[in-house]
């Protein structure tokens, strides 16, 4: 695995997979369990940590459903931003830029037991991969439109 390799892996699993399971949230919340329907005290205990997350779901849902079109899509953008500025914070860690003095080695161990240094130091540092592979994306998409 190369550092575009990782990128690509970050993008689809700690931005885009995030970003996509709070929206299903917002239109399609988990619907609330009455806290009859738990019987045994585990499954209280339980049920009462799902209980309260499904109405924090449902009472965002509402929220989202009662804004127009252009406050959804605005929504939107917000958490995709903060999806992709969370990441891109991390990869600054990574990379030594911020309040630590120093950098990380990252090290890929593939299936067979193969291990790669995915930023190496003298290498491209992650959140450089990182933008270009999103210019390459948002370049893509926009060719498509065409």
């Amino acid at each position: 695995m190369d550092a575009r390799e990782f990128i690509e892996v970050i993008q689809r699993d700690a931005i885009d997979y995030p970003y996509k399971q709070i929206l299903k949230q917002l239109l399609q919340p988990k619907p609330t369990i009455p806290m009859e329907a738990w019987t045994s005290e585990v499954d209280k205990s339980v049920g009462v940590s799902l209980h309260a997350r499904a109405e924090i779901e449902e009472r965002r849902a509402r929220w989202f459903h009662d804004l127009d079109d252009n406050g959804r899509e605005f929504v939107k953008e917000l958490l995709q931003e903060c999806a992709e500025l969370s990441a891109v914070t991390f990869l600054n860690v990574l990379d030594g830029i911020g309040s630590y003095e120093g950098s990380f080695r990252l090290v890929a161990m593939d299936a067979k037991g193969s291990r790669t240094v995915v930023n190496p130091e003298n290498g491209e540092m992650l959140h450089d991969v990182f933008y270009d592979v999103r210019a390459e994306a948002d370049r893509t998409a926009s060719n498509g439109d065409l």
